[in-house]
């Protein structure tokens, strides 16, 4: 079990410094990001004050879509020159392959959140009472929920030639039931108020459905 954990380890530090090296994918999420924010916000000022729960919507809705700008190299990395093959032929277990490539994702899409949150704050002038506690565990929870369906679809698209275009057609709609639970669960973490915690609950069983389904599966996935 130690060295299994290992090999995880050992595979998102090569996929963290790879992407380092080459940053091209995580810089074009990030402006994109920054792009829907100002569109979002020229819009917003046309419209009445609204709850705040609209700002967690456009929140969701920009950070999954500038997250396939990395996800589509998920497994792109190892195609060059064949590598794939010498890293499956090295792991004990294609699982570990999902957790790596899983956890790298799961990282990046942080960062990603990290910069888009105080740009949320200052484009769109949020306001109001917030639960740090709240907000922070469903941003947590969010993004390993994210990061575990991309890869997912990101392992069954990988020798796919057209992959960067099914990545996000199969992904987006596995993606909405999980999307409006953080919905809910951020809105009210921003001070708009409702019944969070079944919304909670909801996006904790989807969290654990796509990290134990994967685990289970991916040795059929990687062969498909």
């Amino acid at each position: 079990m130690k060295q299994y954990f290992r090999h995880i380890l050992l595979l998102v530090g090569k996929d963290l410094r790879e992407t380092l090296r080459r940053p091209a994918s995580l810089l074009a999420a990030l402006v994109f990001a920054i792009l829907l924010l100002f569109v979002f916000s020229l819009q917003l000022q046309s419209i009445p004050a609204l709850d705040q729960s609209w700002a967690a919507a456009f929140f969701w809705i920009i950070l999954l879509f500038s997250s396939f700008f990395t996800m589509n190299q998920s497994f792109a990395k190892e195609q060059e020159h064949d590598c794939h093959l010498g890293l499956l032929l090295a792991i004990e277990e294609r699982s570990i392959l999902f957790l790596a490539k899983a956890g790298g994702n799961f990282l990046l899409l942080l960062a990603l959140t990290a910069a888009i949150v105080p740009l949320s704050i200052v484009f769109w002038d949020l306001k109001g009472p917030v639960n740090g506690i709240l907000l922070l565990t469903v941003m947590f929870l969010g993004n390993l929920g994210l990061s575990c369906i991309a890869t997912l679809f990101a392992g069954i698209t990988w020798q796919a030639q057209d992959q960067p275009v099914l990545l996000p057609i199969l992904a987006l709609p596995m993606s909405i039931p999980l999307l409006l639970a953080l919905v809910e669960v951020t809105g009210a973490a921003l001070g708009s108020g409702g019944a969070w915690l079944p919304w909670l609950y909801m996006v904790g069983l989807f969290d654990v459905m796509f990290l134990i389904l994967p685990i289970l599966l991916f040795d059929f996935i990687l062969e498909v």
